[in-house]
């Protein structure tokens, strides 16, 4: 699938010789889209400018656009949970938007979260049952899935500077933010009781350049403009702390 400045992206599927042919054209009003498929291949975002794009792969291969997710501002990002059931997105209008697919195929505005600045980023936990989101107003919002299929806001989270990211460790139990012009890095857990608390803080000499978990989310790896790579590691006794720089 590729997205176009044009405003439309284009769906290619490989043919039983191995070349490949043009199979739906995904138009936009406006240049600039960008795509991405769901996990099982069943659905496709389109973003530009200010909307998302829906769109369903028909019985016969076809693709029908199913529903658009409007915003006031740009969209920063939109994307599905693990299964497909769910889309997340991110706007500068500070909102990230929570869409649900009904047992008819349909979708469905299911929650607004609301931040008083931009949301940079909105994602979703491998299992698909949380939501964070990252905002310029330097706070971050966890929403989790309720048993009736809505979304509830968990907790919000102050953290010094501009969010400009927050991201799920694999397991789904941690959370790891950066901030912009900051020279700290926070995690954030899980409790048994499904509550959320700050569990570290990681400090470099100068702005964070990036902070990721490893492939079991047992260890962090943060970089810095202080030329200083840090790795901080997940003990058994539950605390976090640094095993290499």
């Amino acid at each position: 699938m590729t997205a176009s400045w044009d405003g439309t992206a284009k769906i290619h599927s490989r043919k039983d010789d191995g070349s490949w042919e043009l199979t739906a054209t995904l138009p936009h009003k406006t240049a600039g889209a960008s795509a991405i498929f769901s996990i099982d291949g069943c659905h496709v975002l389109t973003t530009s400018d200010k909307t998302v794009k829906i769109h369903s792969q028909k019985d016969d291969g076809s693709w029908e656009e199913k529903d658009v997710i409007p915003h006031d501002g740009v969209v920063m990002s939109a994307t599905f949970n693990a299964d497909g059931s769910y889309v997340v997105t991110a706007s500068l209008d500070g909102k990230a938007k929570i869409y649900g697919k009904s047992a008819d195929g349909s979708w469905e505005e299911n929650t607004i979260i609301e931040h008083r600045l931009i949301v940079n980023s909105a994602s979703f936990s491998l299992d698909g049952r949380h939501v964070v989101t990252a905002s310029d107003d330097g706070t971050l919002k966890i929403y989790g899935l309720k048993a009736n299929g809505s979304w509830a806001e968990k907790t919000t989270f102050l953290h010094t500077g501009l969010v400009t990211s927050a991201t799920f460790s694999p397991d789904g139990l941690h959370i790891v933010t950066t901030a912009s012009y900051r020279k700290t890095v926070k995690i954030i857990g899980q409790q048994d009781d499904g509550t959320w608390s700050e569990k570290a803080t990681i400090a470099h000499d100068d702005w964070i350049s990036s902070a990721t978990f490893n492939a079991d989310g047992s260890q962090v790896v943060t970089s810095s403009r202080d030329g200083i790579v840090k790795i901080t590691e997940l003990r058994r006794n539950h605390s976090w702390s640094a095993v290499s720089e």
